[in-house]
């Protein structure tokens, strides 16, 4: 070989050298800088804000039964009335119904803890961990990140007042209002002459709390029929309205309200026979000591009943006896009405009197003999008037 031809030879090697070199360059230049570019992206992806979207993404994702497994809830003293765990469901469906948002940071060591907000109101706390970090290029710290826990927060209770007559029934969300939530309880004014002889109804005010959901509360009256009622706040009040019913026939075999009445009435008229103008049969049906008791002899022996005009009792017309109330056992209450028209002796003009009016009569025993027997007797009498009628 000649010198030029190895001069040439040389020259190629080089060449060929120089260019492999520079592939390889480029090569390893290229790769570098996908390395770091792949950093770069991984450094941005692993920010908390990045993976708190993630999270967001995969709560958007889940059905109701799911997130309710992934979350956590906290223990609650909640009131034996609500289902915790159909409670849970629904606060579940009501989170993946609204705008879900995070926001804010706290950090705890290799923790950070943001707020998940539904509706831009604040609904659970989540909590992402550093589980490691991954070094790039020597000086980049990649953290890596989990999901440790989403607890539930400002779970919202409920609180209602309800106030009934203890004749009445109330169910709250199906169980029935028992003695343990009762935080007083008052007499019933229309029963303040009766309540001296018997045990009567009164009006229960009941506290309930820790509700989790608006409860469905249901009043039945003294008739086990359901009845409306209104809430005003939190409050609800139900009137001591009683419905009444028919006459029992088998009690007018016990007790003749209506001739109780009539006997009465034709005592403040004087149209009684006996002693006193008839004071002992008028007072025969009230409790002895009891204040219509001493009223009927105030009357008998006042100057009240000597006012009356001289007349003749002509008829009794329109007698009914209504709305028949059964309060316990041993009490009833009843609307006794009727006519009495009567004939003045001076001008022979006709008057007619009106009697309309509630009586309330116990099962007592008022005689001091030492046997027990109670029969029916008049604790209370209160006129209708217009307005009550």
């Amino acid at each position: 070989m000649n010198k030029k031809t190895k001069k040439r030879a040389r020259i190629s090697g080089f060449w060929l050298f120089y260019g492999t070199l520079l592939i390889v360059l480029i090569i390893c230049s290229a790769l570098f800088l996908g390395y770091v570019k792949g950093s770069l992206k991984l450094y941005e992806a692993a920010q908390p804000g990045r993976y708190m979207d993630q999270v967001l993404s995969s709560i958007r994702s889940m059905s109701p039964q799911e997130l309710v497994e992934a979350m956590g809830f906290p223990e609650a003293d909640i009131s034996r009335f609500d289902d915790y765990e159909a409670y849970k469901l629904v606060f579940a469906e009501g989170l993946l119904d609204s705008e879900l948002t995070w926001t804010g940071s706290m950090s705890y060591g290799k923790n950070a803890v943001y707020e998940l907000r539904s509706d831009g109101k604040k609904a659970a706390e989540i909590t992402i961990y550093s589980v490691g970090n991954q070094v790039r290029l020597g000086l980049m710290s990649i953290p890596e990140w989990e999901l440790e826990s989403i607890i539930a927060v400002g779970l919202d209770t409920h609180i209602y007042d309800i106030t009934y007559p203890s004749a009445f029934r109330v169910l709250v969300n199906g169980q029935e209002l028992g003695r343990e939530y009762r935080i007083g309880e008052a007499p019933i004014p229309d029963f303040e002459y009766t309540s001296q002889y018997t045990d009567m109804p009164v009006m229960i005010s009941c506290r309930i709390d820790s509700l989790l959901q608006e409860p469905e509360i249901t009043v039945y009256n003294n008739l086990g029929k359901e009845i409306p009622f209104q809430v005003t706040g939190n409050e609800i009040v139900i009137e001591p309205v009683f419905s009444p019913e028919g006459f029992p026939h088998e009690l007018r075999e016990e007790v003749d309200p209506l001739q109780i009445a009539k006997t009465w009435s034709k005592f403040l008229t004087r149209d009684l026979p006996g002693p006193r103008y008839g004071l002992e049969e008028a007072r025969s049906r009230f409790i002895e000591g009891s204040d219509f008791w001493n009223m009927a002899y105030d009357y008998a022996v006042g100057v009240d009943i000597t006012f009356v005009s001289d007349h003749s009792l002509a008829s009794f017309t329109n007698e009914a006896v209504t709305d028949y109330i059964r309060y316990t056992d041993d009490c009833f209450s009843c609307v006794v009405y009727f006519e009495k028209n009567m004939r003045l002796s001076r001008t022979g003009e006709m008057r007619t009197d009106i009697f309309n009016s509630r009586l309330f009569f116990v099962r007592y025993d008022d005689r001091d003999d030492g046997i027990n027997n109670p029969r029916w007797l008049i604790s209370d009498m209160q006129a209708i008037t217009g307005a009550d009628s």
